[in-house]
């Protein structure tokens, strides 16, 4: 069985700007990743979170540095179709909280059709989208 982990942003984030506080843990994520043969997720939306953030906060040229590499990597883009947009709608309108957004309710709805167990990422994911955040192993 294939090891599968989605990739948010802020883990996105964090491995590319040298001075994020959790940088290094990033790293230690991406090395374990590869070195474990992980099938690696995202979205063209987060890309695009990520891509926004670095350019902001850093730079362009380090955002398009990004893009370059996802172009050269073998992590795989999901995309969303009626049916999981409309898993959406009704993840967020339903939801007994206003904490839920678009974009995680999206993620998780593309996690769980693609049977991928957690995500890597560095903020709260709420428990109502049944997903969890990935954690090295002990």
């Amino acid at each position: 069985m294939t090891k599968k982990v989605f990739l948010a942003a802020d883990m996105l984030v964090a491995f590319v700007d040298r001075m994020h506080p959790q940088h290094l843990h990033a790293k230690t994520l991406m090395h374990y990743f590869a070195s474990e043969h992980f099938a690696l997720f995202t979205t063209p939306t987060i890309l695009d979170h990520a891509y926004t953030q670095i350019a902001q906060d850093i730079s362009v040229s380090l955002a398009r540095e990004l893009l370059d590499s996802f172009a050269k990597t073998e992590v795989n883009m999901l995309f969303p179709d009626d049916k999981d947009l409309a898993h959406t709608y009704e993840l967020v309108t339903n939801s007994p909280t206003l904490e839920i957004t678009f974009t995680d309710a999206l993620q998780a709805t593309l996690c769980v059709r693609n049977h991928i167990p957690s995500i890597a990422t560095f903020s709260y994911i709420h428990p109502y989208l049944g997903m969890s955040a990935f954690y090295l192993p002990v």
